[in-house]
């Protein structure tokens, strides 16, 4: 199952009038690996994973999830089938409970005729926050009591469960405390272990060669270049990798 090719990406294009955003990429994401994805603003880091993971569509080209044609519609659909991303924005919903966060999209799992058994859905949030080394946050709690760092730790939590397959981590760090970045890298290289697949999009080359296991590299919506992992400890990594 180690080193399975879970998404393939062919061809693929995508303008925004006459913007060319994607230039004919094609790029593969495997079980077990953390991919980096780094590159200047514009380069198309952001676009190919926000197609992945149903957050926009492409203009033209090809994907396959598992072997299979896949074209997500939405973010929820692609999460429902194990793609999940953790955006740079702030993406929680105010006005509720940290539960509610947690579990929003999910209240059939809680629901009994129609009536949602909060008790239940707080203790299931909890376990999970504790799951995650996040105990500090009570899922009881109203989530706007929370500041930008720890609901984005919220976001993570959500973003994950048993069922995912891939996770993008777009930009997330920089939201995040020492602490905060600790728990994330932990997380990512554990899924990695267990045969998931992390898709991380940084601008700091010093965190994607210490955290990352292959590296891709974009230009103008071109890829320009891949470094292994061995590359990657080379000295003159940062040269190689052209940016």
């Amino acid at each position: 199952m180690g080193n399975e090719v879970l998404v393939e990406i062919k061809d693929m294009c995508k303008n925004f009038g006459p913007t060319k955003a994607l230039k004919h990429v094609n790029m593969t994401f495997r079980r077990g690996e953390i991919r980096g994805l780094i590159g200047e603003n514009g380069s198309g880091k952001s676009t190919i994973t926000s197609i992945v993971a149903g957050m926009q569509q492409a203009t033209s080209g090809e994907m396959t999830y598992k072997g299979k044609p896949w074209h997500p519609h939405s973010m929820v659909q692609a999460q429902h089938e194990g793609i999940s991303m953790i955006l740079q924005e702030a993406n929680t919903i105010p006005g509720v409970t940290v539960a509610q966060n947690i579990f929003a999209g999910r209240e059939d799992e809680f629901s009994h005729f129609g009536v949602i058994n909060m008790g239940k859905m707080y203790k299931a949030a909890d376990e999970m926050l504790k799951k995650f080394g996040v105990s500090h946050i009570h899922a009881k709690d109203p989530i706007d009591m929370y500041n930008f760092e720890d609901r984005k730790l919220i976001e993570i939590v959500r973003c994950i469960s048993d069922d995912t397959q891939i996770l993008v981590v777009d930009e997330t760090t920089t939201a995040l405390s020492l602490e905060g970045r600790e728990i994330l890298y932990k997380l990512i290289h554990k899924m990695a272990d267990n045969g998931k697949c992390v898709v991380f999009v940084s601008h700091d080359m010093d965190e994607i060669l210490e955290q990352c296991s292959v590296l891709t590299v974009l230009r103008d919506g071109d890829i320009i270049g891949e470094l292994s992992r061995k590359e990657m400890d080379a000295p003159d990594a940062v040269k190689r990798s052209g940016i």
